[in-house]
């Protein structure tokens, strides 16, 4: 795994462990928003690559209420 990926990966798991409702959420949920910060964060990376200067932003994919259980 290339370290870009590697620190990809660190970055989204992170933000996991400090969302503060992360863990109230069903599992196919966590992976959802898991897999949508993965995808935003490797488009913004290669806008960033393409020369244009994004700022990268927190995407929040989890339901402002729990939806289930």
């Amino acid at each position: 795994m290339k370290d870009t990926k590697a620190d990809a990966v660190r970055q989204v798991l992170t933000e996991a462990g400090e969302h503060e409702r992360f863990f109230d959420y069903s599992d196919v949920e966590r992976l959802a928003w898991m897999i949508g910060r993965a995808y935003e964060l490797g488009r913004s990376a290669a806008l960033m690559t393409g020369k244009r200067n994004h700022s990268q932003r927190r995407n929040s994919c989890l339901p402002k209420a729990q939806t289930s259980r």
